[in-house]
């Protein structure tokens, strides 16, 4: 999908009591996948429909994590990371202008008419471009899960 430069988004959600059934994270997983997590409310949508989940639900719907640390409560985060690129192609336009001048004599016999003249221009062109431009984003997904294997809290950044 093509992407436009992305703006950084830092969100941070707390703890919540709604736990989420294991077919409306399923429903969640598979249009994360379609979306492509285009947009920072995407993201964020999918993440929070995980609090209050068992960590194994989310282990089958979005694999081992790139990295695993201690929340320092008896817990621990699993973050993670997809980077990719989204281009913007380039373009090129020119644009001229001026003035055309003829001047000449047409002249007639029985056989026909000819024309004899000259045109002279005088005119400026200008082009403007645009390089293609290619831009590199990380995204970064942080869930906190609690001793019980119950996700908390979730946080995610995109640069």
């Amino acid at each position: 999908l093509p992407y436009l430069k992305r703006p950084n988004c830092n969100i941070t959600v707390g703890p919540t009591n709604r736990p989420r059934s294991p077919n409306i994270l399923k429903f969640y997983s598979i249009l994360m996948v379609f979306l492509g997590l285009t947009s920072c409310t995407s993201i964020d949508s999918v993440m929070k429909s995980y609090l209050g989940a068992n960590k194994q639900d989310l282990l089958v719907n979005w694999g081992a994590p790139q990295n695993t640390m201690s929340d320092g409560n008896g817990g621990e985060i699993w973050i993670y990371i997809k980077s990719g690129q989204s281009t913007t192609p380039g373009f090129s336009q020119t644009n001229s202008f001026g003035t055309a001048n003829t001047f000449g004599n047409i002249n007639t016999n029985r056989y026909g008419s000819t024309y004899q003249g000259n045109t002279f221009y005088n005119g400026t062109s200008y082009t403007t471009s645009s390089a293609t431009h290619t831009t590199t984003w990380t995204r970064t997904c942080s869930f906190f899960i609690d001793s019980t294997g119950t996700i908390y809290k979730y946080a995610w950044n995109i640069n």
